[in-house]
């Protein structure tokens, strides 16, 4: 089965980046789904639908090595799945 890591940066104003051990002997990240805004307070709405959604993009390569690095950006909420390679 595969891993899936929920990560959070609360900084309104710095991204953040974290090295990430998954245990695994080879793996690999599928993408990573982030959701962010500028504002915890942010919402969407009738005027703005889409102010807050996600954002996908590639697994970092580096991911089938451990560890690996991880930059999140600010204010935000990140979803990671690690499938084993």
């Amino acid at each position: 089965g595969a891993l899936t890591v929920m990560l959070i940066n609360r900084s309104l104003t710095h991204s953040a980046s974290l090295t990430l051990d998954h245990g695994l002997p080879s793996s690999r990240v599928v993408p990573v789904t982030t959701l962010t805004s500028t504002d915890y307070k942010d919402k969407n709405g009738p005027g703005a639908p889409n102010s807050i959604a996600p954002v996908v993009k590639p697994g970092p390569a580096a991911a089938q090595k451990k560890p690996f690095v991880l930059t999140l950006p600010k204010c935000s909420l990140s979803c990671v799945e690690i499938a084993p390679g």
